[in-house]
């Protein structure tokens, strides 16, 4: 996989009176709007035996809801979807299948009744998946299974014991359950022709008969989730599922409920998902600062300041998801005048961000960044160097001195009709009593968090005086959605204004560049 990161920055304010605090921002987004992530092949194993019948709402309806959550964050352009249901034997319900409609409405026809072939289950689900290789070679391939019981039909999936088949008098190709038995035993198994091994003790414990290797040696990952109070940590079917997860590069979760459930299977959509930015770091350095074109000792133009709740800020939104915290980096500033993050993994569609206040001690124009402010993913084989930021710290600098005006943004408008594929047509009206240039910079924003430049005006204006600022602005480039914009006006001598608008139609029909680092 390669790291496909947006890199946003921003400081407020822009302009500072020298030992004054500004509050920087970093942004990233693992999003690559151009980025396609590589396409899923998945088979959603599902339990329908009687057990799933119990609570209320039933099992079997929560599991119903929660498989289709996954489906809907599946793309039916790229994506394969197929179902096997199980109870006392399992069915190859749906295939591999780009229409993601019939997949649910397979899922809507499962009924509970009957046992619990976990077994047979993964083997029909990993011959499906071998039978109809996606001629991508980056294709992911998974298994997703979810089951609330201990599995009492076919034997154990990971062949302990003794394999057996059809024509044993105890096992009739099933799992046999004497009713003095209390749980699950791993010392028999159905026997699968044509994959290894031998019948004898743990003669296919380590051949395909073991479905973690028949899946692991097939590129096949496996995802296990118990939903069942009766599968409890360290019993011997929560230790199965762990072992047929881990061995394949998935992993075992547990749910109690039908909401946990559901975010069980969005959390999986997401781990099938391309990661933009893997093993991520950042160091932001403040040894050697540039000032007015010439590099100077950091020491002489910025102090870390900590705030709780303030800074160091830390916010990651995933999957609606939304994670906030706080550390005090002084540690890292007074050993070394740096700023260490240790990211981690940055999925698609994810946003990280961290926002840190300084003191500014020296005037002039100031480039934030020191020298040697980068990210580094994949362990430090990859690196970027963060972009340039700049601020203007003025001596004396107050709000009755410098700032005597005022500005006011307001009343911005769509002046046409939508859906707005190649322009947007926008309208505002602006108000400014100080004597000097006004900038207008303006942005716009699809995810609720992050705002991407897109275009500055220089209106032409008096001091004084109301205008209504009217632009054209090209869309072309931008991928296609619900958009919000925002104008902001700034000027030297008044305080920042700004004003938002959630358009309602369609905007823009291209796609959003984005850093690839290989």
């Amino acid at each position: 996989n390669y790291p496909y990161l947006s890199v946003e920055t921003s400081v407020s304010p822009e302009t500072v009176a020298v030992n004054g605090t500004i509050d920087t921002t970093i942004r990233l987004r693992g999003d690559g709007w151009a980025l396609q992530p590589d396409p899923i092949d998945v088979m959603l194993v599902i339990d329908r035996s009687g057990s799933m019948s119990g609570d209320s709402p039933t099992r079997i309806s929560c599991a119903k809801a929660a498989a289709k959550t996954f489906v809907a964050r599946m793309d039916p352009a790229k994506d394969q979807i197929g179902v096997v249901s199980y109870s006392s034997g399992s069915t190859l319900d749906l295939s591999l299948t780009y229409d993601h409609s019939m997949v649910n409405g397979i899922i809507d026809g499962l009924n509970a009744n009957g046992y619990t072939a976990t077994r047979k289950a993964l083997y029909t689900s990993i011959q499906e998946m071998i039978a109809n290789p996606n001629p991508d070679p980056d294709a992911v391939q998974a298994i997703i299974l979810m089951t609330d019981g201990e599995f009492n039909y076919y034997g154990d999936p990971l062949a302990r014991g003794r394999g057996h088949d059809s024509n044993h008098r105890d096992f009739d190709d099933r799992w046999y359950k004497d009713q003095k038995w209390n749980s699950v035993r791993t010392d028999r198994y159905t026997f699968f022709s044509g994959l290894g091994g031998t019948y004898d003790q743990d003669g296919g414990l380590f051949t395909e008969q073991n479905m973690s290797i028949y899946a692991s040696n097939n590129n096949i990952r496996l995802y296990t989730i118990s939903f069942s109070d009766n599968i409890s940590d360290g019993s011997t079917t929560w230790n199965t599922l762990e072992t047929l997860a881990e061995a394949t590069g998935g992993k075992h979760y547990h749910a109690e409920g039908g909401e946990e459930l559901t975010q069980v299977y969005t959390e999986i959509a997401g781990e099938l998902k391309v990661e933009a930015g893997v093993n991520t770091t950042m160091h932001v350095c403040f040894q050697s600062v540039e000032v007015n074109g010439t590099s100077v000792s950091g020491d002489d133009v910025f102090d870390y300041v900590y705030v709780p709740e303030i800074s160091t800020r830390i916010y990651s939104s995933y999957n609606g998801t939304d994670i906030m915290g706080y550390h005090d980096d002084t540690p890292n500033w007074t050993a070394s005048r740096t700023l260490h993050f240790d990211i981690g993994t940055v999925r698609l569609n994810q946003v990280w961000e961290t926002t840190f206040r300084l003191q500014v001690l020296a005037d002039g124009n100031i480039n934030v960044f020191g020298s040697g402010s980068t990210i580094t993913f994949n362990d430090g084989a990859d690196a970027l160097n963060l972009p340039d930021l700049f601020v203007t710290a003025i001596p004396g600098l107050t709000n009755t001195g410098v700032e005597t005006g005022t500005l006011d943004v307001a009343n911005l408008r769509c002046t046409g009709s939508g859906p707005y594929l190649d322009f947007l047509p926008l309208a505002w009206d602006l108000t400014y009593t100080g004597a000097d240039e006004v900038t207008e910079d303006i942005y716009c924003q699809n995810d609720g968090v992050s705002w991407i430049y897109v275009a500055s005006k220089t209106p032409e204006m008096a001091g004084g005086t109301a205008v209504t600022e009217n632009c054209l602005l090209d869309v072309r480039h931008l991928p296609p959605g619900t958009y919000t914009i925002r104008v902001r006006a700034t000027a030297p001598d008044a305080p920042a204004d700004q004003e938002t608008l959630d358009v309602a139609d369609w905007v823009g029909r291209g796609e959003r560049p984005y850093i690839r680092i290989q």
